[in-house]
């Protein structure tokens, strides 16, 4: 698995494979494979090791997004345990926890991502709003929803309506 580090310095755009970036960055967006495993059940061993790799380097306020198709209870059990195990953190009191499903409308060739709805669920509302500031600023139209759980089990219903 190849994972980058994107620091987003305004007004300057830098790529890295040095995960201690991320003490630089307030958002940190995950969007890796979740393939289907043997079961045809998404595997969430990319989104686990990555979230290994990000945990030593979080610092207190920022934000962590996976925006991975995942079962729903992968952000809010999973990812979080190995956050704040490698962080000695937790979610939703020292870093903020989202689910946002990665959009996309494979039909439409002419939609922008800034027009595709995009649902957003926080582990704790705190978490909620952090995540509403950061898409805002780049998305027209959020979706808040109660949970990551809620955003997770959205994401999944899209990908089968669309099958």
């Amino acid at each position: 698995m190849i994972s980058r580090v994107i620091s987003i310095t305004s007004p300057h755009r830098t790529a890295s494979t040095d995960f201690g970036r991320i003490k630089e960055v307030e958002a940190v967006v995950i969007c890796v494979p979740t393939p289907l495993n043997k079961n045809r059940e998404p595997d969430i061993s990319f989104v686990i090791e990555t979230g290994r790799m990000i945990a030593p380097h979080l610092q207190k306020d920022t934000l962590v997004v996976l925006e991975s198709t995942s079962n729903p209870g992968t952000t809010d059990e999973d990812l979080r345990a190995v956050l704040e195990e490698g962080s000695r953190m937790k979610a939703g009191v020292d870093f903020h926890l989202v689910f946002s499903p990665q959009r996309e409308d494979p039909a439409n060739q002419k939609r922008k991502v800034k027009l595709i709805p995009k649902v957003v669920g926080g582990y704790t509302p705190a978490c909620l709003d952090r995540a509403m500031a950061l898409y805002g600023k780049a998305i027209v139209t959020l979706v808040p929803v109660s949970c990551c759980r809620v955003a997770e089990a959205t994401k999944l219903l899209e990908n089968i309506c669309r099958s």
